[in-house]
């Protein structure tokens, strides 16, 4: 091979590695000029980061995912990236939630929020199963049922602990300054749910704890 051939060989190899690295860049990068205001890039330019994404997954896995859930796992991630107590329902987990708030059901009387990937109790319903087995605002759910409790949706765990009264659900449960896990199994019951709970305080002061806000 002549020179003049090395050196042409050398820049066609320089050009193709960087037209590859030109294009992974322009794949990962979200157009700089969309809607730009004043010198500065809207921040929906970055929606076509996950539009590309999106076309993506849906080109090359090798199942077709639902995109539904793509959808919604992507919310949750914006969501889990904001203070601990905002969290996204998707329309079943919804739900689920205002049944939770309107009339009766039978279960075990808790309140679950998620913290740290952990579903966590925030409230027991005074008089259920849940208030008469000790359960403590607070306490982490390990298992349910014999299953892993960790980064399990709220709406799978509600499913599970919800049942026929009389029945029974198995939980595992951690508590802050035990070493131990604390096992319990619960009877289910019909809970009955006040979203608005009321009481008289001294000097004419009414105390309202609202549970829940309705449309």
């Amino acid at each position: 091979m002549t020179n003049k051939n090395r050196v042409l060989h050398l820049v066609l190899v320089v050009v193709a590695a960087f037209a590859g690295s030109f294009a992974a860049t322009w794949v990962l990068e979200a157009p700089r000029t969309a809607h730009a205001t004043e010198g500065r890039a809207s921040p929906y330019a970055n929606l076509g980061i996950f539009a590309r994404a999106l076309s993506h997954i849906e080109a090359v896995h090798v199942e077709e995912p639902d995109q539904d859930e793509l959808i919604y796992g992507a919310i949750r991630g914006m969501v889990g990236t904001l203070d601990p107590h905002s969290q996204f329902m998707d329309p079943e987990e919804y739900r689920i939630l205002t049944s939770d708030t309107q009339g009766r059901f039978g279960g075990i009387g808790v309140e679950i929020d998620v913290r740290d990937g952990w579903l966590t109790v925030y409230g027991v319903i005074e008089g259920g199963p849940a208030d008469r087995a000790g359960l403590q605002p607070g306490d982490r759910f390990l298992r349910i049922e014999g299953r892993n409790a960790r980064d399990m949706p709220i709406s799978e765990s509600i499913r599970i602990m919800r049942g026929e009264p009389g029945t029974r659900v198995r939980v595992s449960i951690r508590r802050e300054g035990q070493d131990e896990a604390i096992a319990l199994e619960l009877t289910r019951a019909i809970v009955e749910v006040e979203a608005v709970e009321a009481r008289i305080l001294p000097d004419r002061i009414v105390h309202l704890r609202i549970k829940a806000f309705q449309s």
